[in-house]
Protein backbone atom coordinates (compact mmCIF):
# COMPACT_ATOMS: atom_id res chain seq x y z
CA UNK A 1 0.00 0.00 0.00
CA UNK A 2 1.44 3.77 -1.01
CA UNK A 3 0.95 6.65 0.94
CA UNK A 4 -1.81 7.66 -2.34
CA UNK A 5 -3.85 4.59 -3.10
CA UNK A 6 -2.78 0.72 -3.73
CA UNK A 7 -0.38 0.19 -6.63
CA UNK A 8 -2.65 -1.57 -8.48
CA UNK A 9 -6.76 -3.24 -8.28
CA UNK A 10 -5.29 -6.46 -7.76
CA UNK A 11 -5.24 -5.37 -3.74
CA UNK A 12 -8.21 -6.34 -4.01
CA UNK A 13 -8.06 -10.01 -4.99
CA UNK A 14 -5.11 -9.87 -2.47
CA UNK A 15 -7.33 -8.76 0.33
CA UNK A 16 -10.02 -11.25 -0.11
CA UNK A 17 -8.69 -14.33 -1.81
CA UNK A 18 -4.69 -13.85 -0.68
CA UNK A 19 -3.61 -13.07 -4.08
CA UNK A 20 0.42 -12.87 -4.34
CA UNK A 21 3.05 -10.38 -4.40
CA UNK A 22 1.09 -7.40 -3.42
CA UNK A 23 1.50 -6.02 0.28
CA UNK A 24 -1.76 -4.06 -0.05
CA UNK A 25 -3.50 -6.87 2.10
CA UNK A 26 -5.89 -9.93 2.21
CA UNK A 27 -9.14 -10.70 3.74
CA UNK A 28 -9.68 -12.66 6.71
CA UNK A 29 -12.70 -14.45 7.88
CA UNK A 30 -12.58 -12.06 10.92
CA UNK A 31 -12.38 -9.15 8.25
CA UNK A 32 -8.71 -8.09 9.08
CA UNK A 33 -6.82 -5.51 6.56
CA UNK A 34 -4.04 -4.13 5.89
CA UNK A 35 -2.83 -0.82 5.74
CA UNK A 36 0.61 -0.10 5.34
CA UNK A 37 1.90 3.18 6.34
CA UNK A 38 4.01 5.27 3.94
CA UNK A 39 4.47 9.12 4.59
CA UNK A 40 2.75 11.43 7.64
CA UNK A 41 0.46 9.31 8.91
CA UNK A 42 -2.42 12.37 9.81
CA UNK A 43 -1.78 13.34 6.08
CA UNK A 44 -5.21 13.55 4.06
CA UNK A 45 -3.15 10.76 1.69
CA UNK A 46 -2.63 8.46 4.50
CA UNK A 47 -6.01 8.72 5.88
CA UNK A 48 -7.86 8.21 2.24
CA UNK A 49 -5.69 4.60 2.18
CA UNK A 50 -7.04 3.57 5.55
CA UNK A 51 -10.64 4.72 4.85
CA UNK A 52 -10.41 3.21 0.94
CA UNK A 53 -9.46 -0.75 2.30
CA UNK A 54 -12.28 0.34 5.24
CA UNK A 55 -14.93 1.00 2.80
CA UNK A 56 -14.30 -2.36 0.89
CA UNK A 57 -14.91 -4.27 4.09
CA UNK A 58 -17.73 -2.61 5.00
CA UNK A 59 -19.76 -2.53 1.54
CA UNK A 60 -19.09 -6.38 1.88
CA UNK A 61 -20.59 -6.77 5.51
CA UNK A 62 -24.06 -4.35 4.83
CA UNK A 63 -24.82 -6.55 1.06
CA UNK A 64 -25.66 -9.72 -0.19
CA UNK A 65 -23.14 -9.74 -3.33
CA UNK A 66 -20.53 -8.95 -0.18
CA UNK A 67 -22.01 -11.67 1.78
CA UNK A 68 -21.37 -14.15 -1.41
CA UNK A 69 -17.87 -12.75 -2.07
CA UNK A 70 -17.13 -13.00 1.97
CA UNK A 71 -18.21 -16.30 2.15
CA UNK A 72 -16.29 -17.93 -0.65
CA UNK A 73 -13.15 -15.71 0.65
CA UNK A 74 -13.63 -17.87 3.94
CA UNK A 75 -13.97 -21.07 1.77
CA UNK A 76 -10.66 -20.34 -0.29
CA UNK A 77 -8.74 -20.50 2.85
CA UNK A 78 -10.35 -23.41 4.82
CA UNK A 79 -11.94 -25.77 2.72
CA UNK A 80 -10.54 -29.05 1.04
CA UNK A 81 -11.09 -27.53 -2.62
CA UNK A 82 -9.56 -24.41 -1.91
CA UNK A 83 -8.60 -23.70 -5.61
CA UNK A 84 -12.09 -24.30 -6.83
CA UNK A 85 -13.52 -21.48 -4.33
CA UNK A 86 -10.89 -19.42 -4.81
CA UNK A 87 -11.57 -19.46 -8.91
CA UNK A 88 -15.42 -18.79 -8.31
CA UNK A 89 -14.71 -16.27 -5.72
CA UNK A 90 -12.09 -14.53 -8.22
CA UNK A 91 -14.99 -14.76 -10.43
CA UNK A 92 -17.56 -12.81 -7.95
CA UNK A 93 -14.94 -10.17 -7.46
CA UNK A 94 -14.20 -9.55 -10.70
CA UNK A 95 -17.95 -9.13 -11.46
CA UNK A 96 -18.41 -6.56 -9.25
CA UNK A 97 -14.96 -4.74 -9.36
CA UNK A 98 -15.98 -1.28 -10.66
CA UNK A 99 -19.01 -0.91 -8.01
CA UNK A 100 -16.37 -2.12 -5.05
CA UNK A 101 -13.85 1.01 -6.46
CA UNK A 102 -16.21 3.45 -7.30
CA UNK A 103 -17.71 2.89 -3.46
CA UNK A 104 -14.35 3.05 -1.87
CA UNK A 105 -12.56 5.69 -3.89
CA UNK A 106 -15.37 7.86 -3.14
CA UNK A 107 -16.54 7.03 0.41
CA UNK A 108 -12.62 7.17 1.11
CA UNK A 109 -11.88 10.54 -0.21
CA UNK A 110 -14.96 12.16 0.86
CA UNK A 111 -14.25 11.35 4.18
CA UNK A 112 -10.81 12.19 4.25
CA UNK A 113 -11.12 15.14 2.51
CA UNK A 114 -14.16 16.27 0.52
CA UNK A 115 -13.36 19.56 -0.61
CA UNK A 116 -10.23 18.18 -2.49
CA UNK A 117 -10.80 14.65 -3.64
CA UNK A 118 -9.04 15.80 -7.16
CA UNK A 119 -5.75 16.67 -4.96
CA UNK A 120 -6.08 13.43 -3.39
CA UNK A 121 -6.23 10.50 -6.39
CA UNK A 122 -3.79 13.45 -9.02
CA UNK A 123 -1.52 10.94 -10.57
CA UNK A 124 -3.74 7.74 -10.22
CA UNK A 125 -5.46 8.15 -13.16
CA UNK A 126 -7.87 4.56 -12.85
CA UNK A 127 -9.16 5.69 -9.05
CA UNK A 128 -9.70 9.20 -10.70
CA UNK A 129 -11.65 7.64 -13.45
CA UNK A 130 -13.81 5.46 -10.22
CA UNK A 131 -14.43 8.99 -8.51
CA UNK A 132 -15.59 10.33 -12.02
CA UNK A 133 -18.23 7.47 -12.40
CA UNK A 134 -19.65 8.26 -8.94
CA UNK A 135 -19.73 11.81 -10.06
CA UNK A 136 -21.35 11.15 -13.12
CA UNK A 137 -23.97 9.12 -11.28
CA UNK A 138 -24.55 12.12 -8.91
CA UNK A 139 -24.51 14.72 -11.68
CA UNK A 140 -26.70 17.71 -10.49
CA UNK A 141 -26.44 17.62 -6.75
CA UNK A 142 -24.34 19.77 -4.69
CA UNK A 143 -20.47 18.40 -4.48
CA UNK A 144 -19.36 17.22 -1.68
CA UNK A 145 -22.61 17.10 0.36
CA UNK A 146 -24.16 14.69 2.15
CA UNK A 147 -27.22 13.90 -0.53
CA UNK A 148 -24.18 13.18 -2.70
CA UNK A 149 -23.35 10.90 -0.13
CA UNK A 150 -26.68 9.36 0.36
CA UNK A 151 -26.94 9.23 -3.48
CA UNK A 152 -23.93 6.83 -4.00
CA UNK A 153 -24.33 4.84 -1.00
CA UNK A 154 -27.78 3.91 -2.12
CA UNK A 155 -26.88 3.44 -5.33
CA UNK A 156 -24.40 1.43 -4.70
CA UNK A 157 -26.11 -0.68 -2.04
CA UNK A 158 -28.99 -1.65 -4.92
CA UNK A 159 -26.04 -3.01 -7.09
CA UNK A 160 -24.93 -5.48 -4.51
CA UNK A 161 -28.31 -6.00 -3.17
CA UNK A 162 -28.80 -8.70 -5.84
CA UNK A 163 -30.20 -12.42 -6.38
CA UNK A 164 -26.59 -13.85 -6.24
CA UNK A 165 -27.00 -14.68 -2.79
CA UNK A 166 -30.02 -16.87 -2.84
CA UNK A 167 -29.23 -18.40 -6.26
CA UNK A 168 -25.88 -19.65 -4.88
CA UNK A 169 -27.30 -21.24 -1.54
CA UNK A 170 -30.02 -22.89 -3.32
CA UNK A 171 -27.84 -24.03 -6.38
CA UNK A 172 -25.05 -24.91 -3.24
CA UNK A 173 -21.70 -23.03 -2.70
CA UNK A 174 -20.05 -26.09 -3.59
CA UNK A 175 -21.40 -26.01 -7.10
CA UNK A 176 -22.31 -22.69 -8.04
CA UNK A 177 -21.15 -20.48 -10.91
CA UNK A 178 -21.23 -17.19 -12.12
CA UNK A 179 -22.52 -18.29 -15.11
CA UNK A 180 -25.73 -19.85 -12.59
CA UNK A 181 -27.04 -16.27 -12.81
CA UNK A 182 -28.04 -13.46 -14.91
CA UNK A 183 -25.55 -11.03 -16.19
CA UNK A 184 -28.11 -8.30 -14.44
CA UNK A 185 -27.45 -10.17 -11.43
CA UNK A 186 -23.77 -9.20 -11.26
CA UNK A 187 -23.09 -5.54 -9.87
CA UNK A 188 -21.06 -3.97 -12.30
CA UNK A 189 -23.82 -4.55 -15.13
CA UNK A 190 -26.10 -3.37 -12.68
CA UNK A 191 -23.98 -0.26 -12.23
CA UNK A 192 -23.72 0.62 -15.81
CA UNK A 193 -27.25 0.43 -16.08
CA UNK A 194 -27.84 3.44 -13.35
CA UNK A 195 -25.01 5.61 -15.44
CA UNK A 196 -27.21 4.94 -18.51
CA UNK A 197 -30.49 6.07 -16.63
CA UNK A 198 -28.20 8.52 -14.13
CA UNK A 199 -30.19 11.86 -15.81
CA UNK A 200 -33.50 10.76 -15.04
CA UNK A 201 -32.77 9.28 -11.34
CA UNK A 202 -32.83 11.99 -8.84
CA UNK A 203 -35.34 14.94 -10.42
CA UNK A 204 -37.38 16.57 -7.27
CA UNK A 205 -35.10 13.94 -5.05
CA UNK A 206 -34.60 17.20 -2.54
CA UNK A 207 -38.30 17.69 -2.66
CA UNK A 208 -39.39 14.37 -2.20
CA UNK A 209 -37.15 13.86 0.85
CA UNK A 210 -38.03 17.57 2.18
CA UNK A 211 -41.53 15.40 2.32
CA UNK A 212 -41.01 13.35 4.48
CA UNK A 213 -40.51 15.60 7.32
CA UNK A 214 -43.03 18.25 9.00
CA UNK A 215 -43.04 21.97 7.57
CA UNK A 216 -41.11 23.29 10.34
CA UNK A 217 -38.27 20.67 9.81
CA UNK A 218 -38.23 21.13 6.22
CA UNK A 219 -35.80 23.84 5.47
CA UNK A 220 -33.18 22.49 8.64
CA UNK A 221 -33.12 18.86 6.85
CA UNK A 222 -32.57 20.43 3.14
CA UNK A 223 -29.57 22.49 4.28
CA UNK A 224 -28.26 19.71 6.32
CA UNK A 225 -27.93 17.45 3.37
CA UNK A 226 -27.07 19.97 0.71
CA UNK A 227 -24.33 22.42 2.39
CA UNK A 228 -20.49 22.24 1.16
CA UNK A 229 -18.73 20.84 4.64
CA UNK A 230 -17.69 24.25 5.42
CA UNK A 231 -21.44 25.10 6.12
CA UNK A 232 -22.65 22.19 7.93
CA UNK A 233 -24.80 23.79 10.13
CA UNK A 234 -24.51 22.96 13.78
CA UNK A 235 -27.10 20.93 15.06
CA UNK A 236 -29.37 17.94 16.49
CA UNK A 237 -27.65 14.43 16.10
CA UNK A 238 -30.41 12.38 16.23
CA UNK A 239 -32.57 14.51 13.79
CA UNK A 240 -29.43 14.51 11.09
CA UNK A 241 -29.26 10.68 11.66
CA UNK A 242 -32.91 10.13 10.72
CA UNK A 243 -32.57 13.07 7.82
CA UNK A 244 -29.24 10.66 6.57
CA UNK A 245 -31.57 7.16 7.13
CA UNK A 246 -34.53 9.01 5.22
CA UNK A 247 -32.58 10.33 2.60
CA UNK A 248 -30.32 6.99 1.34
CA UNK A 249 -33.66 5.07 1.78
CA UNK A 250 -35.34 7.06 -1.09
CA UNK A 251 -32.09 6.82 -3.14
CA UNK A 252 -32.00 2.83 -3.10
CA UNK A 253 -35.74 2.92 -3.70
CA UNK A 254 -34.98 5.30 -6.78
CA UNK A 255 -31.93 3.23 -8.13
CA UNK A 256 -34.05 -0.10 -7.01
CA UNK A 257 -37.28 1.20 -9.34
CA UNK A 258 -34.40 1.92 -12.68
CA UNK A 259 -33.01 -1.57 -12.21
CA UNK A 260 -36.29 -3.27 -11.81
CA UNK A 261 -37.58 -1.23 -14.77
CA UNK A 262 -34.49 -2.42 -17.07
CA UNK A 263 -35.21 -6.64 -15.95
CA UNK A 264 -32.98 -6.57 -13.14
CA UNK A 265 -34.33 -7.99 -9.35
CA UNK A 266 -33.03 -5.85 -6.43
CA UNK A 267 -33.44 -7.21 -3.09
CA UNK A 268 -34.90 -5.32 -0.18
CA UNK A 269 -32.77 -2.92 1.87
CA UNK A 270 -31.34 -5.38 4.33
CA UNK A 271 -33.09 -8.40 3.18
CA UNK A 272 -29.53 -9.86 3.08
CA UNK A 273 -29.82 -10.48 6.45
CA UNK A 274 -32.77 -12.87 5.93
CA UNK A 275 -29.73 -15.26 4.67
CA UNK A 276 -27.36 -14.93 7.39
CA UNK A 277 -28.04 -17.98 8.99
CA UNK A 278 -27.83 -20.15 6.00
CA UNK A 279 -24.90 -18.87 4.55
CA UNK A 280 -23.19 -19.48 7.90
CA UNK A 281 -23.93 -22.60 8.18
CA UNK A 282 -23.20 -23.48 4.55
CA UNK A 283 -19.60 -22.17 4.98
CA UNK A 284 -19.04 -23.82 8.46
CA UNK A 285 -20.15 -27.26 6.94
CA UNK A 286 -18.00 -26.89 3.46
CA UNK A 287 -15.02 -25.79 5.56
CA UNK A 288 -15.49 -26.46 9.29
CA UNK A 289 -11.82 -24.55 10.39
CA UNK A 290 -13.44 -21.21 8.66
CA UNK A 291 -15.16 -21.34 12.44
CA UNK A 292 -14.35 -17.14 12.41
CA UNK A 293 -16.72 -16.62 10.04
CA UNK A 294 -20.28 -14.77 11.11
CA UNK A 295 -22.52 -12.25 10.47
CA UNK A 296 -21.78 -8.70 9.99
CA UNK A 297 -22.87 -6.64 12.77
CA UNK A 298 -26.43 -5.02 12.20
CA UNK A 299 -25.64 -1.71 12.17
CA UNK A 300 -22.17 -0.92 12.23
CA UNK A 301 -23.00 2.74 11.98
CA UNK A 302 -23.42 2.50 15.96
CA UNK A 303 -21.35 4.47 18.09
CA UNK A 304 -21.31 0.94 20.46
CA UNK A 305 -19.93 -0.72 17.27
CA UNK A 306 -18.17 1.83 15.08
CA UNK A 307 -14.91 0.65 16.56
CA UNK A 308 -15.31 -2.59 15.59
CA UNK A 309 -15.03 -1.37 11.77
CA UNK A 310 -11.74 0.17 12.64
CA UNK A 311 -10.06 -2.29 15.11
CA UNK A 312 -10.60 -4.54 11.97
CA UNK A 313 -7.47 -2.55 10.20
CA UNK A 314 -4.21 -4.00 10.62
CA UNK A 315 -1.39 -1.58 10.53
CA UNK A 316 1.41 -3.37 8.76
CA UNK A 317 4.96 -1.49 9.25
CA UNK A 318 6.51 -4.34 7.23
CA UNK A 319 5.60 -7.24 4.80
CA UNK A 320 7.73 -10.08 6.27
CA UNK A 321 8.49 -10.12 10.49
CA UNK A 322 12.35 -9.33 11.21
CA UNK A 323 14.31 -13.15 11.23
CA UNK A 324 14.81 -14.19 15.13
CA UNK A 325 16.61 -16.54 17.45
CA UNK A 326 15.05 -17.90 20.59
CA UNK A 327 17.48 -18.32 24.09
CA UNK A 328 17.09 -18.46 27.54
CA UNK A 329 18.26 -15.45 29.42
CA UNK A 330 20.10 -17.50 31.65
CA UNK A 331 22.55 -18.96 29.10
CA UNK A 332 23.95 -15.65 29.06
CA UNK A 333 26.99 -15.70 31.80
CA UNK A 334 26.08 -13.77 34.68
CA UNK A 335 28.98 -11.30 34.18
CA UNK A 336 28.06 -10.26 30.64
CA UNK A 337 24.32 -9.74 30.81
CA UNK A 338 24.18 -6.71 30.65
CA UNK A 339 26.73 -6.47 27.71
CA UNK A 340 24.29 -9.06 25.70
CA UNK A 341 21.44 -7.66 26.61
CA UNK A 342 22.08 -3.31 27.76
CA UNK A 343 20.81 -0.85 25.09
CA UNK A 344 22.21 2.48 24.66
CA UNK A 345 20.28 5.94 24.63
CA UNK A 346 21.07 9.64 25.37
CA UNK A 347 18.46 9.22 28.12
CA UNK A 348 20.04 6.47 29.57
CA UNK A 349 21.01 2.78 29.45
CA UNK A 350 17.94 0.02 29.63
CA UNK A 351 17.13 -3.19 28.61
CA UNK A 352 14.05 -3.89 26.11
CA UNK A 353 11.48 -6.68 27.25
CA UNK A 354 8.22 -8.00 25.49
CA UNK A 355 5.74 -9.89 27.55
CA UNK A 356 3.55 -11.78 24.66
CA UNK A 357 2.29 -14.87 24.03
CA UNK A 358 3.82 -17.63 22.43
CA UNK A 359 1.41 -17.73 19.53
CA UNK A 360 1.89 -13.43 19.22
CA UNK A 361 5.70 -13.66 19.41
CA UNK A 362 5.82 -16.70 16.71
CA UNK A 363 3.75 -14.18 14.10
CA UNK A 364 5.79 -11.28 15.18
CA UNK A 365 9.14 -12.89 14.09
CA UNK A 366 10.40 -15.07 11.89
CA UNK A 367 11.75 -17.68 14.00
CA UNK A 368 14.67 -20.09 12.55
CA UNK A 369 16.41 -20.71 15.64
CA UNK A 370 14.94 -22.39 18.85
CA UNK A 371 17.87 -23.49 20.96
CA UNK A 372 15.20 -23.13 23.64
CA UNK A 373 11.94 -22.85 22.37
CA UNK A 374 8.96 -20.80 23.02
CA UNK A 375 6.35 -23.31 24.59
CA UNK A 376 3.84 -25.26 22.71
CA UNK A 377 0.77 -23.74 23.61
CA UNK A 378 -0.19 -21.17 21.34
CA UNK A 379 -1.56 -18.40 24.81
CA UNK A 380 1.58 -19.16 26.99
CA UNK A 381 2.70 -16.26 28.15
CA UNK A 382 6.41 -15.53 27.04
CA UNK A 383 8.48 -12.63 29.06
CA UNK A 384 11.45 -12.34 26.78
CA UNK A 385 14.63 -9.41 27.01
CA UNK A 386 14.35 -8.36 23.00
CA UNK A 387 18.13 -7.69 21.45
CA UNK A 388 19.02 -6.60 17.98
CA UNK A 389 22.25 -8.03 16.35
CA UNK A 390 23.31 -8.56 12.40
CA UNK A 391 23.55 -5.72 10.09
CA UNK A 392 21.29 -2.55 9.11
CA UNK A 393 20.38 -4.15 5.74
CA UNK A 394 19.74 -7.56 7.28
CA UNK A 395 19.04 -7.06 11.23
CA UNK A 396 18.24 -10.25 13.22
CA UNK A 397 16.24 -10.22 16.80
CA UNK A 398 17.47 -12.13 20.07
CA UNK A 399 14.47 -13.26 22.22
CA UNK A 400 16.07 -14.13 25.99
CA UNK A 401 13.47 -15.78 27.14
CA UNK A 402 13.02 -15.74 31.65
CA UNK A 403 11.94 -18.45 33.55
CA UNK A 404 11.13 -16.40 36.65
CA UNK A 405 10.61 -12.75 38.06
CA UNK A 406 13.25 -12.59 40.23
CA UNK A 407 15.66 -12.80 37.23
CA UNK A 408 14.42 -9.22 36.52
CA UNK A 409 15.98 -7.72 40.24
CA UNK A 410 19.27 -8.52 39.15
CA UNK A 411 19.17 -7.71 35.35
CA UNK A 412 17.31 -4.13 36.64
CA UNK A 413 20.63 -4.12 39.24
CA UNK A 414 23.30 -4.83 36.31
CA UNK A 415 22.09 -2.16 33.29
CA UNK A 416 21.35 0.90 35.49
CA UNK A 417 19.87 3.82 33.97
CA UNK A 418 16.23 3.63 32.59
CA UNK A 419 16.04 -0.21 34.02
CA UNK A 420 13.90 -2.40 32.18
CA UNK A 421 11.74 -0.98 29.78
CA UNK A 422 8.77 -3.05 29.52
CA UNK A 423 5.99 -3.79 26.70
CA UNK A 424 3.23 -6.18 27.79
CA UNK A 425 0.44 -6.99 25.60
CA UNK A 426 -2.96 -6.12 26.99
CA UNK A 427 -4.35 -9.86 26.63
CA UNK A 428 -1.76 -11.28 29.09
CA UNK A 429 -3.51 -8.78 31.83
CA UNK A 430 -6.85 -11.77 31.52
CA UNK A 431 -4.41 -14.31 32.99
CA UNK A 432 -4.38 -13.32 36.55
CA UNK A 433 -1.63 -16.02 37.62
CA UNK A 434 0.25 -14.26 35.28
CA UNK A 435 -0.85 -10.69 36.66
CA UNK A 436 0.14 -11.67 40.07
CA UNK A 437 3.37 -13.35 39.96
CA UNK A 438 5.07 -11.17 36.80
CA UNK A 439 3.36 -7.13 36.62
CA UNK A 440 5.01 -6.24 40.16
CA UNK A 441 8.33 -7.55 39.53
CA UNK A 442 8.20 -5.95 36.14
CA UNK A 443 6.97 -2.62 37.39
CA UNK A 444 9.87 -2.62 39.72
CA UNK A 445 12.45 -3.18 37.52
CA UNK A 446 11.37 0.05 35.42
CA UNK A 447 9.10 1.36 33.01
CA UNK A 448 6.09 -0.79 31.93
CA UNK A 449 3.54 0.35 28.62
CA UNK A 450 0.40 -2.60 28.07
CA UNK A 451 -0.12 -2.81 24.20
CA UNK A 452 -3.93 -2.57 23.29
CA UNK A 453 -3.92 -5.36 21.29
CA UNK A 454 -7.56 -6.27 22.37
CA UNK A 455 -10.32 -4.16 22.07
CA UNK A 456 -9.85 -1.16 24.41
CA UNK A 457 -13.40 -0.52 24.81
CA UNK A 458 -13.51 -3.52 27.00
CA UNK A 459 -11.18 -2.01 29.27
CA UNK A 460 -12.98 1.70 29.04
CA UNK A 461 -15.88 -0.21 29.93
CA UNK A 462 -14.47 -1.92 32.92
CA UNK A 463 -12.91 1.11 34.25
CA UNK A 464 -15.88 3.31 33.99
CA UNK A 465 -18.10 0.63 35.88
CA UNK A 466 -15.65 0.99 38.74
CA UNK A 467 -15.82 5.20 38.60
CA UNK A 468 -12.17 5.52 37.34
CA UNK A 469 -11.07 8.54 35.50
CA UNK A 470 -9.24 8.19 31.81
CA UNK A 471 -6.30 10.42 30.42
CA UNK A 472 -5.06 10.35 27.34
CA UNK A 473 -3.36 11.83 24.35
CA UNK A 474 -1.87 11.07 21.31
CA UNK A 475 1.75 11.57 19.47
CA UNK A 476 3.29 11.33 15.56
CA UNK A 477 6.47 8.54 15.86
CA UNK A 478 8.23 9.62 13.06
CA UNK A 479 10.96 7.85 10.68
CA UNK A 480 12.57 8.27 7.74
CA UNK A 481 10.14 6.83 5.41
CA UNK A 482 7.08 7.45 6.90
CA UNK A 483 4.80 8.01 10.38
CA UNK A 484 2.76 6.61 12.51
CA UNK A 485 0.26 6.78 15.53
CA UNK A 486 0.60 5.91 19.15
CA UNK A 487 -2.63 6.78 21.59
CA UNK A 488 -1.43 6.67 25.61
CA UNK A 489 -4.32 5.89 27.88
CA UNK A 490 -3.75 6.13 31.42
CA UNK A 491 -5.98 5.79 34.86
CA UNK A 492 -6.46 8.09 37.61
CA UNK A 493 -6.52 6.99 40.97
CA UNK A 494 -7.77 3.19 40.36
CA UNK A 495 -7.57 2.19 44.16
CA UNK A 496 -6.46 -1.84 45.04
CA UNK A 497 -8.83 -3.54 42.40
CA UNK A 498 -6.38 -2.92 39.58
CA UNK A 499 -2.43 -3.74 39.66
CA UNK A 500 -1.53 -1.64 36.62
CA UNK A 501 -2.15 1.55 37.94
CA UNK A 502 1.92 2.53 37.64
CA UNK A 503 1.92 1.43 33.53
CA UNK A 504 0.64 3.07 30.80
CA UNK A 505 -1.41 2.00 27.97
CA UNK A 506 -0.05 2.61 24.15
CA UNK A 507 -1.62 1.47 20.90
CA UNK A 508 0.23 1.90 17.60
CA UNK A 509 -2.43 2.60 14.88
CA UNK A 510 -3.57 4.44 11.81
CA UNK A 511 -4.83 7.99 12.64
CA UNK A 512 -8.62 6.75 11.45
CA UNK A 513 -8.34 4.31 14.18
CA UNK A 514 -6.85 7.23 16.82
CA UNK A 515 -9.76 9.33 15.90
CA UNK A 516 -12.13 6.37 16.19
CA UNK A 517 -11.04 5.47 19.63
CA UNK A 518 -11.73 8.77 20.87
CA UNK A 519 -14.57 9.97 19.09
CA UNK A 520 -16.06 6.74 20.73
CA UNK A 521 -14.41 7.68 24.21
CA UNK A 522 -16.38 11.26 24.11
CA UNK A 523 -19.49 9.68 22.90
CA UNK A 524 -20.00 7.08 25.30
CA UNK A 525 -18.04 7.79 28.38
CA UNK A 526 -18.44 11.48 28.50
CA UNK A 527 -17.78 11.80 31.68
CA UNK A 528 -14.93 9.10 32.21
CA UNK A 529 -11.77 10.43 29.90
CA UNK A 530 -10.00 13.72 29.28
CA UNK A 531 -7.59 15.05 26.79
CA UNK A 532 -4.24 15.47 29.18
CA UNK A 533 -1.28 15.82 27.05
CA UNK A 534 1.18 15.53 30.34
CA UNK A 535 1.23 11.93 30.11
CA UNK A 536 3.19 12.04 27.22
CA UNK A 537 5.67 14.73 28.28
CA UNK A 538 6.27 13.37 31.26
CA UNK A 539 7.34 9.69 30.06
CA UNK A 540 8.79 11.17 26.83
CA UNK A 541 11.74 8.94 26.78
CA UNK A 542 10.26 5.68 27.27
CA UNK A 543 7.42 6.38 25.04
CA UNK A 544 10.17 7.01 22.18
CA UNK A 545 12.26 4.55 23.06
CA UNK A 546 8.89 2.13 23.20
CA UNK A 547 7.81 2.85 19.93
CA UNK A 548 11.23 2.83 18.58
CA UNK A 549 11.46 -0.72 19.17
CA UNK A 550 7.98 -1.97 18.35
CA UNK A 551 8.29 0.27 14.66
CA UNK A 552 11.51 -1.37 14.29
CA UNK A 553 11.73 -4.38 15.26
CA UNK A 554 7.20 -5.61 15.12
CA UNK A 555 5.56 -6.60 11.81
CA UNK A 556 2.30 -5.42 12.35
CA UNK A 557 -0.61 -4.22 15.19
CA UNK A 558 -3.96 -4.87 15.12
CA UNK A 559 -6.95 -4.66 18.28
CA UNK A 560 -8.23 -8.34 17.34
CA UNK A 561 -5.65 -9.62 19.41
CA UNK A 562 -2.76 -11.84 18.83
CA UNK A 563 -4.73 -14.94 17.05
CA UNK A 564 -5.63 -11.87 14.15
CA UNK A 565 -1.79 -11.38 13.26
CA UNK A 566 -1.04 -14.36 11.00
Amino acid sequence: MSESLPESQDHLDAMYFGGEGNGGGRYTPEGLWDVSPAGPATSAAARTVSLHEMMHAQLNDCTAWGSLMKAYAALARYADDRAGYRDVGRNILRASRRVHEVFATYTGTWMADRAQPMELLAGRPEYLDYYLDASWLAAGLPRGSQLEWKVIVGSVRTCMQSRGLPAGLEIGLDRFKLADIRSRDQPDVRFGLLLDAAEQLWPDLIEEIAGQFEPTERKTAVTWLTAPDADYPAGDTEFEDRVAATAEKICFDRSAAALRDRGAEVLGYNEHQDFTEEIVAAVHRLAPAATAFRAAPADSAEVNTAMEDFALERLRIRQHPLPARVMRLADIPARTRSQVVGRTDPAGSYAFLVARSANSLASQHDISDQSQPLPAEATAPVVAVRTLSGTPEHPVLWLWQLARPGQLRALRRRIGGLGVISNVSMSLLADERWEDRWLSPLLAAGSVTILMDLNPFVHFQQWASLGLRVRYATLEARSETGSTIGLVCACDKPGTALRYDGAIFLAICSDVQASAIIFVLRQRWPDLARLDQDIITQRLDVLRITLNHLLTEEASFTFLGPHAAD
